[in-house]
Formats: C-alpha cells, sequence, structure tokens
C-alpha cells in the first residue's frame, strides 16, 4: 500500500517518482527512448546503470553514450540530455524507494512500451543494491576541487641528454577534504598536461550530465 505521503505525492505530480509535475522537456526526453529498438534500449539501459553504479568508470561510459548516438543518428547534445532525464528518473526513483509496480506504471505514462519498460526494471532490480552503495559512496568520497596552480618550467640539466631543454609543468591542486584542504603537487611532462587536461574535460563533461 501507498503511504500518505507517497499518495499526495501522486496527487501533485501525477507521476510516483516526482514530487513535482515533471516539466514537459523532461517527460519528452524520458519518452524519446521509445525510438530506440529493444536491443538497443537494453544497451541503453546498461550504459546509463553502469554510470550510476561505477563512477570511477564515467569517463569510459561517456564514451560508449557517445558512440552509442553516433549509431543511433542522435546529436551528441540531445543524447546527453536524455541521459540526464533518465538518470534523473533513476535517482528520483530510487532515492523515493519507489515500487517496481509504481514504476512501471511511470513508465507508461511516460510512453514506454511494456517490452522497454520490463527491460528497465529488470536492470533496475539487478543494480538496485550497487545504486545504493554508490550513492554513499559519491557522498562520502567525492572531493571538490578548490582551485589548480600551475607553472611552467624548462628542465637545464638531467641524466638523460634528451630531456635537456624539455618543457614540464608542476601542478598545484587543493581540495576539500572536508574538516580540512589538501594540497596535491604534480610535475607533469607537456604531453602528461595535456592528458591531464583531457581526463579533466571527460570529468567535468560526466558531472555535468548528473547536474
Amino acid at each position: 500500500t501507498q503511504s500518505t505521503w507517497e499518495v499526495s505525492r501522486t496527487m501533485a505530480s501525477g507521476f510516483h517518482f516526482a514530487r513535482d509535475k515533471p516539466d514537459d522537456q523532461l517527460l519528452g526526453e524520458l519518452g524519446s527512448a521509445e525510438k530506440f529498438a529493444d536491443e538497443a534500449f537494453a544497451q541503453f539501459c546498461t550504459m546509463i546503470f553502469s554510470f550510476l553504479t561505477q563512477p570511477k568508470q564515467a569517463a569510459a561510459t561517456m564514451e560508449q553514450i557517445e558512440a552509442f548516438a553516433d549509431a543511433q543518428g542522435v546529436n551528441q547534445t540531445a543524447m546527453k540530455n536524455v541521459v540526464r532525464a533518465w538518470i534523473t528518473f533513476i535517482q528520483q526513483a530510487h532515492r523515493g524507494k519507489i515500487s517496481l509496480p509504481h514504476m512501471q506504471e511511470d513508465l507508461g505514462q511516460i510512453g514506454l512500451s511494456e517490452g522497454k519498460a520490463a527491460t528497465l526494471l529488470s536492470q533496475y532490480k539487478t543494480n538496485y543494491t550497487a545504486l545504493a552503495r554508490s550513492a554513499t559512496g559519491r557522498t562520502f568520497v567525492v572531493n571538490e576541487l578548490l582551485d589548480m596552480e600551475w607553472k611552467f618550467g624548462v628542465t637545464a640539466g638531467s641524466s638523460e641528454a634528451r630531456r635537456v631543454g624539455s618543457t614540464f609543468l608542476q601542478v598545484k591542486l587543493t581540495l576539500d577534504k572536508g574538516s580540512r584542504t589538501e594540497d596535491v603537487c604534480l610535475e607533469l611532462s607537456l604531453p602528461q598536461f595535456y592528458d591531464f587536461i583531457r581526463e579533466m574535460e571527460k570529468a567535468k563533461a560526466s558531472l555535468e550530465v548528473l547536474s
């Protein structure tokens, strides 16, 4: 049976997963997943749950999502909006401890076929514990980057002749560790620095999906 709070929430929003009525854009982005073929939708669900339950692999999952968008002929920005919408749906359903039958009702209202709804619910059930573990880990493990400083240098002398005259960077990251801050210092070659920036951009893109 539904709790009084869940009944009132459903009456207010028309959906079990949301306290307030979801906006039309969110519902449209959720419903657009119905256009995927059944096999493609199953792959899409796998990537969504991988993104949510394996945050350390988020950059790799984003690359898979980009390849999936190309294969489906979907604009990258539009695909990221669809991914963000489904992440919102799953997180809110999980946070609200919505039952599978009520999730199924919501999926029907969104416009998913019974087959696609069954696919998503099966993966949700399989990943339920991992979702809880990941949410808890994200709460306690993520360290906010407060500041980043860097300066260039040129190697004046080295036991390796080929390194003399090469450019390097010294990078200092200031991290928020909760009750204190911590400085992490790195010394990177120019190629390593470019790799570092690329990884930061991937991480930024992954976080934007969740925001």
